[in-house]
């Protein structure tokens, strides 16, 4: 009796390991990449950094914010402004 739930308990787990690596290998395999994204975005010419949370406050290069430790949002020259 024993036995056989050994093997139950080895059948359920060998199968659970399997599904994960089929689970895996498909997600890998029909995730989108995002490879252009970052190249159309490297062509656009930034003015300058800013903190979401103090827009008026403007810095040079990218970076955490000294005021929230967020990350800077880059301000591009085609952007619309709000004003």
């Amino acid at each position: 009796m024993a036995s056989l739930t050994l093997k139950n308990t080895a059948l359920i787990l060998g199968s659970m390991v399997i599904g994960g690596a089929l689970t895996a290998a498909l997600y890998t395999r029909l995730t989108p990449t995002m490879d252009s994204a970052p190249a159309a975005e490297q062509q656009r010419k930034v003015l300058f950094w800013y903190d979401p949370m103090y827009p008026n406050t403007r810095f040079d290069k990218p970076g955490k914010s000294p005021f929230m430790d967020m990350d800077l949002v880059p301000k591009y020259a085609d952007e619309e402004s709000a004003a």
